[in-house]
């Protein structure tokens, strides 16, 4: 992708798309507004990513789990970080985040770890369309689609790591077996 779109836009077979015009005044640096509804659906996911992930971490009992979802959170800060910062750069409204999640649970045998971390990393499969759509649709500005690009292969790598740790814990169900 990175060789490939600047080819297409050198050549002309992609069009430019709309360009979002309500930048701060002093940025130079433009963007489409496909490009800016991505940046804020990234940042709205997050949120609500964080979100579920604290709720979950208030249930856990595996204390090697809730380090692991620990790790989670602060790599969902960095990201959470980075994508209000480029919002506030091009002047584009921030979703709201959710507020501190502040409960404390008296019975934690609501939800089991396994089913937990079976939600999570589902999400995360499912999520990973979110992370690839963007590649495809920006289109004008190669510095913003270069950060969908990390934020996609930091998504398969904590997924990787995940799916180890999964195994590890026995927390996949069980696969049917198959013998001739």
């Amino acid at each position: 992708m990175d060789k490939i779109v600047p080819y297409l836009k050198a050549r002309g077979w992609i069009e430019t798309p709309p360009i979002y015009t309500k930048t701060i005044p002093n940025v130079t640096e433009k963007i489409s507004t496909i490009e800016v509804f991505n940046l804020w659906d990234h940042l709205a996911f997050r949120y609500d990513n964080i979100n579920t992930t604290e709720i979950f971490q208030r249930f856990i009992y595996d204390g090697d789990f809730k380090l692991v979802l620990a790790k989670g959170i602060k790599k969902l800060r960095k990201q959470i970080n980075m994508l209000e910062k480029e919002l506030q750069y091009f002047g584009i409204p921030i979703p709201n985040a959710p507020g501190e999640v502040t409960i404390t649970p008296d019975n934690t045998e609501m939800l089991n770890d396994d089913h937990m971390f079976r939600t999570l990393i589902d999400g995360m499969q499912g999520a990973l369309i979110i992370h690839i759509q963007p590649l495809k649709e920006c289109s004008l500005n190669d510095r913003v689609r270069g950060i969908f690009k990390k934020l996609l292969l930091e998504e398969l790598d904590v997924i990787d790591d995940l799916y180890k740790y999964g195994k590890i814990k026995g927390w996949f169900h069980s696969v049917p077996t198959y013998s001739s």
